[in-house]
């Protein structure tokens, strides 16, 4: 089994046409980079895009901060609680 690089528990979450979805949540442990996956639901996925504060990141590891993350391959329905990230 892959160890995980980051866990994000999430709070919100919405589907961007043609772009994926976003997820915004709190960071719980790790960092999230461009390019990680996650799979959820049967469904992989990859980080295109991270935005803190106005800032739009290559990587982020402020552990116990609100980060909004757009994860490529999934939507909104694909979801839970909690989305483990791999490198």
């Amino acid at each position: 089994m892959r160890k995980h690089g980051a866990k994000l528990q999430v709070r919100d979450a919405f589907s961007m046409i043609g772009k994926g979805v976003v997820v915004v949540g709190v960071l719980i442990e790790g960092a999230v980079r461009l390019k990680m996956k996650t799979i959820a639901n049967g469904k992989a996925g990859e980080v295109r895009l991270i935005e803190y504060r106005d800032e739009v990141p290559e990587e982020f590891d402020k552990v116990g901060s609100d980060v909004s993350i757009l994860i490529h391959g999934m939507t909104k329905e694909d979801i839970t609680g909690s989305i483990l990230f791999f490198d």
